[in-house]
């Protein structure tokens, strides 16, 4: 974890670490693997504000080795947390599951008049998508239901699909942060993807990785999901500059995440650089500058 400055100041140099998440049973991670992609519960129509959940706060995040995904809960952001033993999210075991691979990288979303979580995860098949021949491997975007006193999510149904029209994110689709426009009572979305599939069931993403946006056309953000490809991908690897080679950034560039303050500031920070060594950069939206 790491503090800012203050809840105004989003700057590259205003924030210090404060070190890892503190659980009260770390014994309890899925067959003691090491979590990771943390995500704490949001409050969809306000960004970036952590919802409480009948007096609790609430995070997913993954653990590997296949991927599922596991909550945990806290009274305070600053934890300690304690994690539901059992995964809510593992891999589906009917022939040709989009998710029969992994289940990963959660981002989740408190709808309170549904009283429901709706949690959107990455989904790797084991097997071939005959419903995306254009990427036959590649991840695509699913959406399931969760509640705390349920024992598991229900899954919902796959939102965002690879391999289709001439979109930018033809190879494979993964990240989702939820955004909705108060003025236009519209949902809009942060994701990552690649025009190259990846070839085989290894579900390996070739680079490059890009991030852009998508737009949702329904009222409700589990459905109606259309990919943006006038304003998005918002970065090319061919067009970065010397400058920011030489800073690090590289073909990769992934997990894109916008943080606004009360004061309308902005930045979108994601990950660039060498796979596993990369280093954590930001970018200003225009509308913000």
């Amino acid at each position: 974890m790491a503090l800012g400055k203050s809840a105004k100041e989003i700057q590259p140099r205003d924030w210090r670490k404060i070190g890892q998440v503190r659980l009260s049973n770390p014994e309890d991670i899925a067959e003691s693997r090491q979590g990771h992609k943390w995500w704490v519960v949001m409050d969809p129509r306000r960004t970036n504000h952590a919802a409480r959940i009948e007096g609790s706060y609430w995070a997913l995040f993954v653990t590997t080795g296949p991927k599922v995904v596991q909550a945990a809960s806290a009274s305070r952001l600053a934890g300690p947390w304690t994690m539901v033993e059992e995964p809510i999210l593992v891999p589906g075991t009917a022939n040709g599951a989009p998710d029969g691979r992994h289940c990963d990288t959660p981002t989740a979303y408190w709808f309170e008049d549904m009283g429901k979580i709706l949690i959107f995860y990455k989904a790797y098949p084991l097997r071939a998508q005959l419903t995306q021949p254009s990427s036959l491997f590649g991840s695509s975007s699913v959406v399931a239901y969760w509640h705390p006193r349920n024992v598991t999510a229900a899954k919902g149904p796959q939102i965002l699909l690879p391999g289709k029209d001439s979109a930018w994110n033809r190879g494979w689709i993964g990240g989702f942060q939820l955004l909705y426009a108060q003025d236009t009572k519209s949902w809009y979305e942060l994701m990552n993807g690649s025009p190259t599939p990846p070839e085989d069931i290894s579900n390996r993403e070739p680079a490059p990785s890009l991030g852009g946006r998508g737009v949702c056309k329904d009222h409700r953000p589990d459905r109606g999901w259309e990919v943006d490809t006038r304003y998005s991908p918002f970065v090319y690897p061919e067009n970065l500059s010397e400058e920011e080679r030489r800073a690090g950034l590289g073909v990769n560039l992934w997990r894109h995440h916008l943080l606004a303050t009360p004061g309308a500031r902005a930045r979108i920070f994601f990950n660039s650089g060498t796979y596993g060594t990369e280093q954590m950069y930001s970018l200003v939206p225009e509308t913000a500058a």
